[in-house]
């Protein structure tokens, strides 16, 4: 069995919309039955018409929107959690949406890649990554300040993903900018919430 992970970025329907056809297609095309969209409520702003609260509740309903077009049947299952890469393959697998028989095929921008790749890597291991894995990236960020910004960003994330006390420091800034932005934590808050149900790896 195939699967399809469509990994969020942000509520902007503008691109994002291009982006899931292609994910969409990408899936079909692999002759995949079911696409799990990945991504919480990670911005302050949301100007979809979909009205969604999570990047991956967006997706799922551009989806359902192209499956009532073209009559194509899929099942769809939303991570809604997620606030960074690593947590968006983490809650994948801690809420086993994929299990260690199926391939996988995972779309994400393009100016991502690095970062999805590493984070597969530092979950599910480099031989299932290898094995199971096939990466279809989009460029969904096309103006070069910006990729460049992700750029500076995925450097310090990725070594995070291996050099743990980097990483809390990071996934911890994240997640108060991100969807623990209502509700400030403490690194010491932060670290024992997450830590008793294997959310902080």
């Amino acid at each position: 069995m195939t699967k399809a992970v469509i990994f969020g970025y942000g509520k902007d329907s503008g691109s994002v919309m291009k982006y899931v056809k292609f994910g969409f297609r990408t899936a079909k095309k692999a002759g995949a039955e079911t696409i799990i969209t990945t991504g919480g409520d990670t911005s302050n702003e949301s100007n979809n018409p979909w009205l969604a609260e999570t990047e991956a509740e967006m997706m799922g309903n551009i989806i359902r929107d192209i499956i009532s077009l073209t009559g194509r049947r899929v099942k769809i299952l939303e991570e809604k959690r997620a606030y960074n890469t690593l947590t968006n393959v983490l809650y994948i697998a801690l809420e086993q949406m994929i299990d260690e028989t199926e391939k996988v095929i995972i779309v994400c921008n393009k100016a991502h890649f690095p970062k999805v790749f590493f984070a597969t890597v530092k979950v599910l291991g480099l031989r299932a990554t290898m094995q199971r894995i096939s990466f279809h990236p989009f460029p969904l960020t096309t103006g070069k300040i910006e990729n460049l910004m992700i750029l500076a960003k995925t450097v310090p994330e990725v070594l995070g993903y291996f050099i743990r006390p980097l990483g809390r420091r990071i996934e911890w800034i994240q997640y108060n900018q991100r969807t623990g932005r209502n509700k400030q934590l403490t690194y010491k808050e932060f670290c024992s919430k997450f830590r008793k149900t294997g959310e902080l790896i």
